[in-house]
C-alpha cells in the first residue's frame, strides 16, 4: 500500500494520486508501502528526502505523530490540514489561497462571559387616568410606594379595582381579578378586600377600630377577632 504524505491515506500499490485528498502519490521513498516486510525482520526506516525531523513516517507506525500546531485551515470546510497540503483532506478545496494559522483552543471559544446583572430603576406607572379628581376634595388621586423604592404605581382615580397586572405581572399570590378595591369616599379613602382567598391585611399602626370578624395577623399566625356579648 501506498501512504499519502498529505493525509496519511493508505493507497492502492497502483495509485497515483491520493484517492482521499487527490495529492500526487508519485514513486519517490516518500512513499511508503505497508505491509512490506522483506526478511522477516523488524521494518526498518525509510529515509525522507526533503523531510524535517518534526514529522517522519515510519513503516508500520502504529501512533501517528501528531499534527503540528501550525495548520492550513481550509476555508470552505474549516478542516485543518498539514502546513505543507496544497488541497484540504477533507473537501478537496484548493488551499493555496489559505493563510497558515493555528488550531483554536475549542475550550476558550466555549467560555462565556458571566452574565451582567440589570437592576430596573425607580419608576412611577400612572393607571387608569381619568382627569383626575379636583374637585371639592382637592384629591388627585393616590400612589402605593412598594417596600424598597423599586416602583411607584400611581393611580388617579376616585375607585380602582386593583389586581395582578396593575401591581405584580409576575406575582401569582395577588388575584389575577379584582384583589381590592380603593376608592375615595366622604372625604376618607376605603380599602375593600375582593380576592378568594380573603389575602388583603393593612399594618396596624397606632390605635385601630376592631369590628366583628377582622382577621388579625400576628407574626405568621391567623386569627379572627369575635367580641362576647
Amino acid at each position: 500500500m501506498l501512504r499519502c504524505p498529505n493525509c496519511n491515506y493508505l493507497n492502492e500499490d497502483d495509485a497515483e494520486k491520493c484517492v482521499r485528498c487527490n495529492e500526487s502519490l508519485g514513486r519517490g521513498p516518500t512513499n511508503l508501502r505497508q505491509g512490506t516486510n522483506v526478511g522477516g525482520g523488524n521494518p526498518e526506516k525509510k529515509t525522507q528526502i526533503g523531510a524535517t525531523p518534526s514529522s517522519p513516517f515510519l513503516d508500520s507506525s502504529a501512533n501517528p505523530t501528531p499534527s503540528p500546531k501550525k495548520m492550513i485551515v481550509c476555508r470552505n470546510c474549516n478542516y485543518p490540514n498539514i502546513a505543507s497540503a496544497t488541497i484540504c483532506a477533507n473537501c478537496n478545496q484548493s488551499l493555496l489561497s489559505g493563510t497558515d494559522q493555528e488550531v483554536p483552543d475549542q475550550s476558550n471559544a466555549e467560555k462565556k462571559n458571566p452574565p451582567k446583572v440589570v437592576r430596573s430603576p425607580q419608576k412611577t406607572v400612572q393607571l387608569n387616568q381619568i382627569g383626575g379628581l379636583a374637585g371639592a376634595s382637592g384629591v388627585l388621586g393616590f400612589r402605593l410606594l412598594e417596600e424598597g423604592g423599586k416602583q411607584v404605581l400611581e393611580f388617579q382615580q376616585d375607585s380602582v379595582d386593583l389586581n395582578r397586572e396593575d401591581l405584580d405581572k409576575n406575582n401569582m399570590a395577588i388575584s389575577g381579578q379584582a384583589h381590592a378595591n380603593i376608592e375615595f369616599e366622604d372625604g376618607q379613602w376605603y380599602i375593600t378586600d375582593k380576592s378568594s382567598n380573603q389575602a388583603t391585611f393593612i399594618q396596624v399602626t397606632g390605635k385601630m377600630p376592631l369590628t366583628a370578624g377582622m382577621v388579625i395577623i400576628f407574626g405568621n399566625k391567623m386569627y379572627r377577632f369575635e367580641p362576647i356579648e
